[in-house]
């Protein structure tokens, strides 16, 4: 799941593979069984038919279960700087993915923070995702990813955008088992200090470890 991307929005879903087994039924019945079964259906058949409709009914009556808002676990603009501005809000459950996502920018537009949180299931799927955000840096900043005493598995890359464009910080950590992503963006010349980042960093971690739901 690569979420590392300048776009909040481009966001791919790891899929979980659930096995269920089935337990067949035995054809190898004899006659008396066959018999007694034979006279008892008329029975269960209406025995059967009010237990469905009674599960169907308690089933309707049932409100389905409302997905976590995990908008709590993203950072309050002022965290950001003075003046931050949130153009487009929270966005819940990105690219169909648990979590939460929001760009916070400067008035004028030229500086930008993209922080994406994904939620998964448990640690180890937050570190394999990591793992694999981690090696496709490369496509986002050209520089190298450095550890990062940040969150677990910290790492930041500093440089350019691949097409030179805007100067790029991206700081990739996970926190229990959430993955997240901070993307730096501003105009060529005017990088993001290293020790800005990190704060933010270190801010976002340490809300996800006071406010990400059990699981």
């Amino acid at each position: 799941m690569d979420i590392a991307r300048l776009s909040v929005t481009s966001l791919a879903v790891a899929a979980l593979v659930v096995g269920v087994t089935a337990a067949g039924c035995s054809k190898s019945e004899d006659s008396t069984s066959e018999s007694t079964s034979a006279t008892s259906s008329s029975t269960s058949a209406e025995e059967t038919s009010s237990e469905a409709t009674a599960e169907s009914t308690a089933e309707e009556t049932s409100a389905p279960a409302e997905p976590t808002d995990y908008g709590t676990l993203l950072l309050p603009p002022a965290d950001m700087g003075g003046d931050t501005q949130t153009p487009g809000g929270i966005q819940l459950n990105p690219g169909g993915n648990p979590g939460a996502a929001q760009v916070y920018a400067s008035p004028d537009g030229k500086q930008q923070i993209i922080d994406t949180i994904l939620v998964f299931p448990d640690v180890a799927a937050a570190d394999s995702n990591f793992q694999s955000n981690t090696a496709t840096l490369n496509t986002v900043v050209t520089g190298p990813p450095e550890p990062l005493e940040v969150g677990t598995n910290g790492v930041m890359a500093v440089g350019t955008s691949p097409d030179g464009s805007k100067e790029v910080t991206v700081i990739l950590f996970t926190q229990d088992r959430a993955l997240v992503s901070l993307n730096f963006e501003s105009e060529p010349g005017d990088p993001v200090p290293p020790e800005v980042a990190t704060d933010i960093a270190t801010k976002q971690a340490a809300a996800i470890e006071a406010n990400l739901p059990a699981e």
